[in-house]
C-alpha cells in the first residue's frame, strides 16, 4: 500500500501516560509519504516501498521545552526512496520522539544508500525513547540503523539491527533499561560520542 498521507492533530499533554496510549490515539495512519507536523499520538500501519514518516515540529520559541510525539508502530514495513534527495524511513526533528512497539507486532525499517542522513531511523534535536514488547527490524544499508543526536533510551522490545557501520549511534547519552538486541554491523554495534552518560541495566 503506497499512500500519500498528511497527518496532523492537536496537542498531547502530560496526562497521556504510557497505559493510556491506546485511548489517546488521535490519528491512525497508513504509511506512505507521511508528514507529521503537530505533537500527539499516532498509530502507523501498512507497507510502503517508496516512502517515509517525517516528523517536523515547528519551534517558534527555541528556548521552550520540546514537545512530544509518540509513534505506535503496528506492523509497519517502510523502505525509503532510492533517489539522491531521499530522507530516512523515519525522520524526526523539533521534538522528543517515542516509538512504541506493541506486543506481537513485527516492524521493519529499511533505508537506501542515497539517504541524506545515512541512517534508517534518524532523530535530530530531541531525545528518542523506544518501548514495548514488539519487534523492530532495522536495515541501515548506508551507515547507521538508529541515529540520535541527543539521548537514546531503550525500555523494551526485540531488536534485530543491521548496519554498514553502527547499529546504534548516539551523541549525548544512551540508556538501555531492557530489551533483546541483536546486531550485525560492519564497524561497531554501539557508538556514543560526546557522551554525558552510558547506562546499561541487565
Amino acid at each position: 500500500v503506497n499512500s500519500n498521507v498528511f497527518a496532523s492533530l492537536g496537542s498531547f499533554g502530560n496526562e497521556g501516560e504510557a497505559e493510556a496510549y491506546s485511548s489517546a490515539i488521535d490519528k491512525v495512519v497508513s504509511v506512505g509519504i507521511t508528514h507529521i507536523s503537530a505533537p500527539g499520538v499516532y498509530r502507523l500501519s501498512g507497507t510502503t516501498t517508496k516512502g517515509y514518516v517525517k516528523v517536523d515540529i515547528d519551534r517558534p520559541n527555541p528556548d521552550a521545552p520540546l514537545q512530544e510525539v509518540i509513534l505506535i508502530l503496528d506492523n509497519v514495513n517502510i523502505t525509503s526512496y532510492s533517489d539522491a534527495s531521499s530522507i530516512p524511513p523515519i525522520y524526526s526533528k523539533g521534538c522528543n520522539l517515542t516509538i512504541i512497539l506493541p506486543k506481537g507486532s513485527v516492524n521493519t525499517i529499511t533505508d537506501t544508500k542515497t539517504n541524506l542522513e545515512k541512517s534508517a531511523i534518524y532523530v535530530k534535536t530531541g531525545n528518542l525513547t523506544i518501548d514495548g514488547e514488539g519487534t523492530l527490524k532495522v536495515n541501515g544499508t548506508y551507515k547507521s540503523a538508529i541515529f540520535n543526536t541527543k539521548t537514546l533510551t531503550i525500555n523494551g522490545g526485540v531488536f534485530d539491527l543491521f548496519a554498514e557501520y553502527h547499529a546504534i549511534y548516539g551523541e549525548t547519552g544512551l540508556v538501555i533499561n531492557s530489551g533483546d538486541i541483536t546486531t550485525k554491523t560492519g564497524s561497531g554495534s554501539i557508538h556514543v560520542v560526546h557522551c554525558r552518560f552510558f547506562c546499561l541495566i541487565i
